[in-house]
């Protein structure tokens, strides 16, 4: 998994979580929680969250604002794109607008 790969997967998980532990998403993501720290740091910049330490600590959302990047994921985007071409035109329309307005903007 490359770095710009793990801070989406990061953003993933504290978006939909509010909150997790460092070591948590170390784990989660079978790397050293230093890499994590690393991560968060340069994820401060782009987005919403916030490191706390000490006992309670972990990475925060900030704030969740209205207009938050929502994305499909991996296998949700494969299977939209393996499902259009055997639906009728109509369906494959709306199945690529949903592609459009929420996969990942790949470059």
């Amino acid at each position: 998994m490359s770095s710009d790969e793990r801070q989406e997967a990061i953003w993933d998980i504290i978006l939909q979580r509010k909150f997790e532990t460092v070591p948590n998403i170390a784990d989660e993501l079978g790397v050293c929680t230093r890499t994590i720290y690393g991560d968060v740091t340069k994820m401060r910049k782009k987005y919403p969250i916030e490191p706390i330490s000490g006992k309670y600590g972990g990475v925060y959302l900030v704030h969740k604002p209205h207009n938050a990047a929502m994305h499909l994921t991996p296998l949700q985007e494969i299977t939209l794109q393996e499902l259009i071409f055997s639906q009728p035109m109509e369906i494959q329309q709306v199945l690529q607008s949903i592609l459009d307005a929420f996969a990942r903007k790949h470059i």
